[in-house]
């Protein structure tokens, strides 16, 4: 048993070693779409923060190809955030279960020449990942989010037990006016995974050490 995730690139598949099998059979589930990626969850396929996190990873990823591919050519940040609240929308039906939602971006910081500009957190053990930041949304712009201080709340309990284990890879969080979609579950929230000049090496390491520990506080609340 070499490796309990495999992924590969080219036919954009990620292979997952199946916890039901073992210990008589060694069985990998290939995920190609969102829904296998949702069940695969569902049914603990994959158990252990860290494996969870990744499969979690991907399926955003997927879910992101699929809204890119919905959206018409000249299409806003607006246009996009109504068909992403469509999307949410019906697989809240779908999968009732369902209760965190991360909206992954990347930040753009650059210079008045556009030169893109990197932000970077030496993590001892792990390397150098990009930073994160937590942006959360309010009833500020008017329209409904009722439970804006529920999704803050469980923000600013992941934001403190990361610093406490890597003081450096959190920016400070940003509370806005806009509602993000973020009213669709109290536990949605928005992430940006470093700015436009950090590698993808940074990045993925600063994927998975969020998803690590989002993971393991969600499983010491009981959630």
């Amino acid at each position: 048993m070499e490796h309990h995730i495999r992924f590969d690139a080219d036919a954009m598949t990620l292979y997952l070693l199946d916890q039901r099998a073992l210990p008589g059979r060694e069985d990998y589930l290939p995920i190609r779409t969102l829904d296998e990626t949702i069940r695969a969850l569902q049914v603990m396929v994959v158990r252990g923060a860290p494996a969870i996190g990744v499969t979690a990873g991907f399926g955003c990823v997927l879910a992101l190809e699929e809204l890119r591919r919905s959206l018409p050519a000249g299409a806003d940040w607006r246009t996009a955030y109504d068909r992403a609240l469509d999307a949410i929308e019906s697989y809240l039906v779908q999968y009732p279960s369902i209760r965190f939602i991360l909206d992954i971006h990347r930040d753009a910081i650059a210079d008045s020449e556009g030169n893109q500009y990197k932000v970077v957190s030496a993590v001892e053990g792990e390397g150098t990942a990009a930073q994160l930041t937590l942006v959360m949304g309010s009833d500020g712009s008017g329209l409904a989010h009722p439970d804006w201080m529920e999704n803050l709340k469980l923000a600013v309990a992941i934001q403190e037990r990361i610093l406490g284990d890597c003081p450096t890879l959190m920016r400070p969080m940003l509370l806005r006016n806009s509602r993000y979609n973020q009213h669709a579950t109290t536990g949605s929230l928005l992430l940006e995974v470093g700015a436009a000049g950090n590698s993808p090496e940074e990045a993925a390491l600063a994927g998975r050490l969020f998803a690590r520990q989002m993971a393991q506080l969600l499983i010491e609340l009981g959630k």
